[in-house]
């Protein structure tokens, strides 16, 4: 028997691979754009050779990355307040285009600015990164409208791929995730090699093949149905959602300011990263199916939390811990758009509203973050034992925020969910056992039972698949009963139901419970 579950395990993740790649192969403009995306995020947000320090006073700089991340958190803020009458907007063929128009003058507002303001660096990379740059009224105006631009169309593109992969649901979003990720990574990493000219030519390269994916992409769909998709549904505020976006950009931003002042991140590093947080999602979201709950709190933050407690003790050589953190933030940024998806999909919410506001939180913790480490280690009373200690609060920090998988948390419909399920009926379906097992006190082995008396199976074949006697079956059986008040299999089948039906839409679902 047990050489039969290896074989099937083996099975099962041979078939993983193949629907992986045949999705892929099935929507390549869809990975081939959101490649684009993530290549445009990390030289837009993360790049510290296009937004290097700028001096505001004699002795004191800032990073110049605040700027576009302030301007994508406005941007975020109006597009969640009144997300339904941008629709009337989003749903135009021309609103993509006008997009990249807005891209294309923020890329040459910035490269003036950087031109402006590091007259000698912009074709070297060394240069520009070891200066900081002068304030003047002209380099001010530039940068403000870079900026602008930048964090703008930033906002609205994510809210289109959220739309996009609200229709397909969160398995594709690791799928595709996965490949753009790596691919994204690679590019950025080889061009980072080059100048800070290299980075804005690839910028405007990428813009038009980009806007085509998302709109090849959108085409699958009927048009009004797909920017009308739940308008009019009602709303609760994601209050864990958005606490757990906010730890996690907090979290991010303080990796970056630290960046920011003692140097950049190795390319190399990066792209080991990225390449590690796709495989330990495919392993842990599609593999070994595990819930969001599980997947952000119990992998995602610990692996942020100890990257955080390593870079405190191998300060100021801490690359391992740089690495880790970067895996953890790889990994929990596509279960966060993983979970919107399941959102939109599952709760027919809307999707503008379901990603503008949790990255809102994510962009506001992560600015907090960047400006907060960044000013602190330049300050002149500084020091090492300081800076371990900033650290050190961020790890306890992270590991706090364990506390949001609570036993409260297992009243909430998407913490259970697992995004790497194939068939959405049967996700909800264990959901709700997994929901009901944990609320109403039900042992491990009973939640098993439970699970195959929801499937319709009877009690000799309930004994054989677990291995135990029938009269066992029939004791976990009637503790089961006991325990949801029910009297026999068909009432229980009956009362999954009705939790499915919820789960379906019919009621808005408690996201910040």
């Amino acid at each position: 028997m047990n050489r039969q579950r290896i074989l099937q395990r083996h099975s099962e993740r041979r078939a993983m691979f193949a629907q992986l790649l045949s999705s892929v192969r099935q929507r390549p403009l869809l990975c081939l754009g959101l490649m684009f995306y993530w290549i445009w995020i990390n030289i837009s947000f993360q790049s510290p050779l296009l937004y290097p320090l700028v001096r505001l006073s004699p002795d004191l700089v800032a990073p110049s990355i605040v700027g576009p991340i302030a301007a994508s958190i406005l941007a975020y803020f109006v597009l969640g307040m009144w997300f339904r009458h941008s629709s009337k907007v989003f749903r135009q063929r021309w609103y993509l285009f006008l997009l990249v128009g807005l891209m294309v003058l923020g890329i040459g507002a910035h490269a003036l600015w950087l031109e402006l303001t590091w007259p000698t660096s912009l074709l070297d990379a060394h240069l520009l990164a070891e200066q900081s740059g002068a304030v003047t009224a002209g380099s001010i105006a530039l940068y403000a409208i870079s900026s602008l631009c930048a964090g703008t169309a930033t906002a609205c593109l994510c809210i289109e791929w959220g739309r996009i992969f609200g229709e397909h649901g969160p398995r594709q979003v690791l799928f595709h995730g996965i490949v753009s990720f790596l691919g994204a990574a690679l590019i950025t990493a080889l061009i980072s090699q080059l100048p800070p000219a290299a980075y804005l030519l690839t910028s405007l390269v990428i813009l038009a093949p980009m806007a085509l994916c998302i709109d090849r992409s959108q085409r699958e769909f009927p048009r009004n149905p797909f920017f009308d998709h739940g308008l009019d549904a009602a709303l609760n505020v994601p209050g864990k959602f958005l606490v757990t976006a906010l730890l996690h950009g907090l979290s991010f931003g303080i990796l970056i300011g630290l960046f920011s002042v003692h140097g950049h991140e190795d390319n190399t590093a990066l792209l080991v990263s990225y390449a590690a947080a796709a495989v330990f999602l495919l392993i842990t979201a599609v593999a070994v199916m595990m819930d969001f709950n599980h997947l952000i709190y119990q992998m995602g933050f610990s692996l942020v939390a100890l990257g955080s407690l390593l870079i405190a003790f191998l300060y100021p050589a801490f690359q391992l811990g740089s690495s880790i953190q970067l895996i953890g933030f790889c990994y929990l940024h596509l279960l966060m758009w993983g979970l919107c998806s399941y959102l939109i999909k599952n709760f027919k919410l809307p999707a503008t509203w379901v990603v503008a506001w949790p990255t809102c939180s994510f962009m506001l913790g992560k600015l907090v973050g960047i400006v907060a480490s960044s000013l602190v280690a330049r300050l002149p009373s500084a020091s090492l034992g300081f800076t371990r200690l900033f650290l050190v609060l961020t790890f306890v920090m992270l590991i706090a925020a364990l506390f949001l998988m609570s036993y409260r948390n297992y009243r909430t419909a998407w913490g259970l969910a697992r995004p790497g399920s194939s068939d959405v009926d049967e996700d909800k379906v264990a959901t709700v056992v997994q929901l009901l097992s944990t609320t109403n006190g039900l042992s491990q082995r009973e939640a098993q039972t439970f699970t195959l008396l929801v499937r319709g199976k009877n009690r000799r074949s309930i004994a054989q698949e677990l291995f135990v006697s029938e009269e066992t079956v029939k004791s976990h059986t009637h503790s089961i009963y006991r325990k949801l008040i029910v009297h026999s299999q068909q009432e229980l089948i009956e009362l999954c139901e009705q939790h499915v039906h919820r789960l379906s839409g019919s009621e808005p679902p408690a996201l910040g419970t």
